[in-house]
Protein backbone atom coordinates (compact mmCIF):
# COMPACT_ATOMS: atom_id res chain seq x y z
CA UNK A 1 0.00 0.00 0.00
CA UNK A 2 1.60 3.19 -1.48
CA UNK A 3 4.73 1.30 -1.31
CA UNK A 4 5.10 -0.05 2.22
CA UNK A 5 4.55 -4.33 2.72
CA UNK A 6 1.79 -4.88 4.85
CA UNK A 7 1.46 -8.25 6.94
CA UNK A 8 -1.35 -10.80 5.92
CA UNK A 9 -1.51 -10.63 9.69
CA UNK A 10 -1.44 -6.77 10.50
CA UNK A 11 -5.79 -5.94 10.05
CA UNK A 12 -5.97 -8.34 12.87
CA UNK A 13 -3.42 -7.66 14.95
CA UNK A 14 -4.90 -4.11 14.13
CA UNK A 15 -7.85 -4.82 15.13
CA UNK A 16 -7.07 -6.29 18.67
CA UNK A 17 -4.62 -3.51 19.34
CA UNK A 18 -7.55 -1.53 19.30
CA UNK A 19 -9.82 -3.17 21.58
CA UNK A 20 -7.09 -3.74 23.89
CA UNK A 21 -6.29 0.11 24.20
CA UNK A 22 -10.48 0.75 24.38
CA UNK A 23 -10.26 -1.22 27.48
CA UNK A 24 -7.11 0.31 28.61
CA UNK A 25 -8.65 3.33 28.73
CA UNK A 26 -11.58 2.54 30.87
CA UNK A 27 -9.33 0.85 33.42
CA UNK A 28 -7.46 4.18 33.77
CA UNK A 29 -3.38 5.01 32.69
CA UNK A 30 -0.69 2.62 32.31
CA UNK A 31 -1.99 -0.70 32.73
CA UNK A 32 -0.01 -3.75 33.13
CA UNK A 33 -0.84 -6.17 30.07
CA UNK A 34 0.19 -9.75 29.71
CA UNK A 35 -0.04 -11.05 26.06
CA UNK A 36 0.02 -15.13 26.10
CA UNK A 37 1.63 -15.93 22.50
CA UNK A 38 2.42 -12.41 21.03
CA UNK A 39 4.82 -13.61 18.51
CA UNK A 40 7.05 -11.03 16.83
CA UNK A 41 5.24 -8.42 18.26
CA UNK A 42 2.15 -6.86 15.57
CA UNK A 43 -0.46 -6.62 18.69
CA UNK A 44 1.68 -4.49 20.98
CA UNK A 45 3.00 -2.58 18.05
CA UNK A 46 -0.16 -1.20 17.09
CA UNK A 47 -1.03 -0.62 20.58
CA UNK A 48 2.22 1.62 21.34
CA UNK A 49 1.24 3.59 18.10
CA UNK A 50 -2.33 4.14 19.55
CA UNK A 51 -1.43 4.19 23.32
CA UNK A 52 1.57 7.01 22.98
CA UNK A 53 1.05 9.35 26.34
CA UNK A 54 -0.80 6.75 27.73
CA UNK A 55 1.29 3.81 27.05
CA UNK A 56 0.93 0.61 29.29
CA UNK A 57 2.77 -0.10 32.89
CA UNK A 58 4.46 -2.56 31.16
CA UNK A 59 3.41 -4.94 28.04
CA UNK A 60 4.38 -8.72 28.90
CA UNK A 61 4.64 -11.24 26.20
CA UNK A 62 5.21 -14.94 27.11
CA UNK A 63 5.83 -17.14 24.07
CA UNK A 64 8.51 -19.32 22.69
CA UNK A 65 11.98 -18.50 22.69
CA UNK A 66 12.53 -18.52 19.61
CA UNK A 67 9.58 -16.35 18.88
CA UNK A 68 10.47 -14.07 21.06
CA UNK A 69 13.91 -13.18 19.54
CA UNK A 70 11.92 -11.88 16.58
CA UNK A 71 9.74 -9.92 19.14
CA UNK A 72 12.75 -7.97 20.49
CA UNK A 73 14.52 -7.52 17.16
CA UNK A 74 11.08 -6.21 15.58
CA UNK A 75 10.16 -3.94 18.17
CA UNK A 76 13.38 -2.79 19.45
CA UNK A 77 14.18 -1.45 15.51
CA UNK A 78 10.79 -0.08 15.23
CA UNK A 79 10.92 1.47 18.45
CA UNK A 80 11.29 5.58 16.94
CA UNK A 81 7.92 4.80 15.76
CA UNK A 82 6.02 3.26 18.33
CA UNK A 83 7.07 5.38 21.31
CA UNK A 84 6.15 9.36 21.20
CA UNK A 85 9.73 11.71 21.15
CA UNK A 86 11.86 9.04 19.63
CA UNK A 87 11.62 7.57 23.69
CA UNK A 88 13.56 4.22 23.92
CA UNK A 89 11.92 1.36 25.66
CA UNK A 90 13.23 -0.86 28.43
CA UNK A 91 13.23 -4.10 27.07
CA UNK A 92 14.01 -6.98 29.78
CA UNK A 93 14.03 -10.83 29.88
CA UNK A 94 12.12 -12.60 32.25
CA UNK A 95 13.76 -16.22 32.96
CA UNK A 96 15.28 -16.53 36.30
CA UNK A 97 13.56 -14.16 39.34
CA UNK A 98 9.82 -13.54 40.26
CA UNK A 99 8.05 -11.08 37.30
CA UNK A 100 6.57 -8.88 40.19
CA UNK A 101 5.70 -5.66 40.54
CA UNK A 102 8.68 -3.98 41.12
CA UNK A 103 10.25 -6.04 38.01
CA UNK A 104 6.83 -4.14 35.84
CA UNK A 105 7.42 -0.93 36.90
CA UNK A 106 11.33 -0.50 35.90
CA UNK A 107 10.84 -2.27 32.53
CA UNK A 108 8.04 -1.12 29.75
CA UNK A 109 8.67 -4.66 27.97
CA UNK A 110 8.90 -7.86 29.15
CA UNK A 111 10.08 -10.99 27.09
CA UNK A 112 8.75 -14.21 29.12
CA UNK A 113 9.85 -17.80 27.63
CA UNK A 114 6.94 -19.72 28.34
CA UNK A 115 9.34 -22.49 30.27
CA UNK A 116 9.03 -19.49 33.21
CA UNK A 117 5.40 -18.64 33.37
CA UNK A 118 5.11 -19.19 36.84
CA UNK A 119 7.42 -16.81 37.20
CA UNK A 120 4.50 -13.61 36.97
CA UNK A 121 3.69 -12.60 40.55
CA UNK A 122 3.05 -9.03 39.58
CA UNK A 123 -0.23 -9.00 39.09
CA UNK A 124 -2.02 -7.86 35.31
CA UNK A 125 -4.78 -5.93 34.44
CA UNK A 126 -5.89 -7.10 30.82
CA UNK A 127 -4.42 -10.54 29.35
CA UNK A 128 -5.35 -11.14 25.64
CA UNK A 129 -4.73 -14.32 23.66
CA UNK A 130 -5.74 -14.88 20.13
CA UNK A 131 -5.85 -18.69 19.09
CA UNK A 132 -2.28 -19.53 21.45
CA UNK A 133 -4.09 -20.70 24.12
CA UNK A 134 -6.06 -23.44 21.67
CA UNK A 135 -2.72 -24.50 20.12
CA UNK A 136 -1.70 -25.94 24.14
CA UNK A 137 -2.56 -29.17 25.28
CA UNK A 138 -5.52 -29.74 27.93
CA UNK A 139 -2.89 -29.87 30.54
CA UNK A 140 -0.91 -26.49 30.13
CA UNK A 141 -3.94 -24.62 29.33
CA UNK A 142 -5.08 -25.56 32.86
CA UNK A 143 -1.92 -23.91 33.86
CA UNK A 144 -1.76 -21.21 32.20
CA UNK A 145 -5.41 -20.50 33.57
CA UNK A 146 -4.58 -21.33 37.25
CA UNK A 147 -1.60 -18.62 36.51
CA UNK A 148 -3.69 -16.29 34.61
CA UNK A 149 -6.28 -16.06 37.56
CA UNK A 150 -4.09 -15.82 40.41
CA UNK A 151 -2.73 -12.58 38.78
CA UNK A 152 -6.34 -11.41 38.99
CA UNK A 153 -6.75 -9.42 35.72
CA UNK A 154 -9.48 -7.02 35.36
CA UNK A 155 -10.41 -8.12 31.91
CA UNK A 156 -9.11 -11.32 29.59
CA UNK A 157 -9.75 -11.47 25.86
CA UNK A 158 -9.99 -14.74 24.03
CA UNK A 159 -10.09 -16.01 20.95
CA UNK A 160 -10.35 -19.14 19.62
CA UNK A 161 -12.85 -22.13 18.67
CA UNK A 162 -15.93 -23.41 20.16
CA UNK A 163 -15.90 -26.85 18.85
CA UNK A 164 -13.13 -29.52 19.71
CA UNK A 165 -11.00 -30.19 16.44
CA UNK A 166 -9.67 -33.76 16.93
CA UNK A 167 -8.82 -34.41 13.02
CA UNK A 168 -5.63 -32.39 12.30
CA UNK A 169 -5.95 -29.76 9.61
CA UNK A 170 -9.47 -29.33 10.43
CA UNK A 171 -9.39 -25.45 11.20
CA UNK A 172 -6.14 -24.08 11.34
CA UNK A 173 -3.81 -27.40 10.31
CA UNK A 174 -3.76 -29.12 13.71
CA UNK A 175 -5.23 -29.84 16.92
CA UNK A 176 -7.51 -27.15 18.94
CA UNK A 177 -8.66 -27.12 22.33
CA UNK A 178 -12.47 -25.35 22.65
CA UNK A 179 -13.09 -22.76 24.52
CA UNK A 180 -15.25 -24.57 26.72
CA UNK A 181 -12.55 -26.92 27.86
CA UNK A 182 -10.96 -23.87 29.50
CA UNK A 183 -10.76 -23.72 33.16
CA UNK A 184 -13.28 -20.85 34.07
CA UNK A 185 -13.45 -18.61 37.29
CA UNK A 186 -16.90 -18.00 39.47
CA UNK A 187 -14.88 -14.28 39.59
CA UNK A 188 -15.61 -13.61 36.01
CA UNK A 189 -18.51 -12.64 34.35
CA UNK A 190 -18.75 -13.21 30.17
CA UNK A 191 -19.83 -9.77 28.75
CA UNK A 192 -19.29 -10.84 24.80
CA UNK A 193 -19.42 -14.16 22.28
CA UNK A 194 -19.08 -12.87 19.12
CA UNK A 195 -17.61 -14.79 15.88
CA UNK A 196 -14.20 -13.74 15.25
CA UNK A 197 -13.68 -11.94 12.11
CA UNK A 198 -10.39 -13.92 11.56
CA UNK A 199 -9.60 -17.30 11.04
CA UNK A 200 -13.28 -18.43 11.23
CA UNK A 201 -13.49 -20.09 7.45
CA UNK A 202 -16.90 -20.11 8.18
CA UNK A 203 -16.96 -22.02 11.89
CA UNK A 204 -16.61 -22.00 14.83
CA UNK A 205 -14.24 -19.65 15.92
CA UNK A 206 -15.46 -17.27 18.68
CA UNK A 207 -14.01 -13.70 20.54
CA UNK A 208 -14.69 -13.67 24.21
CA UNK A 209 -14.35 -10.69 26.94
CA UNK A 210 -14.36 -11.59 30.40
CA UNK A 211 -14.89 -9.12 33.04
CA UNK A 212 -13.44 -9.45 36.46
CA UNK A 213 -17.07 -8.99 38.63
CA UNK A 214 -15.95 -6.31 40.72
CA UNK A 215 -14.30 -3.93 38.27
CA UNK A 216 -17.25 -2.01 37.56
CA UNK A 217 -19.66 -2.52 40.55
Amino acid sequence: INGTMIYADSCRHYYYAQKIYEFAKLLGPHPTILEIGGGYGGVAWYFGRMAQNNLPNCYINCDLMETLSIFYYFIGGCSISIFPQAYRPTIGWAMSSALDKEAVNNTDIILLPKEFKNNIQCGVDIVYSSNSLSEMSQTEVEEYMTIIYKNNPKIILYQGPDYYADVSGELYGHIQIPEHKIPHSPNYIEISRSKSPWFSQGRGVREIVLVRKDVFS
